[in-house]
């Protein structure tokens, strides 16, 4: 027999299934970053702010890249499922493509935010599960994001190409 463990948020049937869910998570974040960008917009806006407001100002960047991050991660989310479940050669392609110009983003985005932690190092600080975001944790994300780019994906191009292969299951 076989034991597969099932890994999500079943919460006893009480939770909403995640492919219907994540489109609206998705939809609620982009109101908060056009929130976020707006309230940015406002205080970069305002002459000779004091140290309250740039402090202010560099939290605000931090939590719209941090908000950014989370669309990023919903949507790698949908990404992995289509690709995990395509069959279409041309449509996987354009997948990797999708892929790897998400994380690309999100690599920008993650060395964005190196300078609005340096600025204030208790940015991205979570006591609870002693979860924190500094210099080392952006770069070391950029450095995962480029292994997945150039390793990864690019090992899932080297096997595209596989309709005029022959397959065994087993071997005699």
């Amino acid at each position: 027999a076989f034991v597969v463990p099932e890994y999500c948020q079943d919460l006893y049937g009480r939770a909403s299934i995640i492919s219907k869910r994540v489109w609206k998570e998705i939809e609620t974040l982009q109101i908060a970053l056009r929130y976020m960008n707006s309230g940015i917009e406002i205080i970069e806006g305002i002459e000779n702010k004091n140290l309250e407001l740039e402090r202010l100002l560099n939290m605000g960047k931090f939590i719209r890249n941090f908000v950014i991050t989370g669309i990023n991660a919903k949507k790698w989310h949908t990404l992995k499922v289509k690709f995990d479940h395509e069959q279409d050669e041309d449509e996987v392609s354009k997948i990797l493509d999708q892929m790897v110009e998400l994380l690309t983003f999100e690599r920008a985005n993650a060395e964005d935010t190196i300078e609005y932690v340096e600025l204030d190092s208790r940015l991205g600080w979570e006591p609870n599960m002693d979860y924190l975001t500094s210099k080392w944790h952006l770069e070391w994300k950029m450095r995962l994001v480029d292994f997945v780019i150039g390793r990864e994906i690019a090992g899932y191009r080297k096997n595209l190409n596989l309709k005029n292969r022959e397959y065994t299951l087993f071997r005699d």
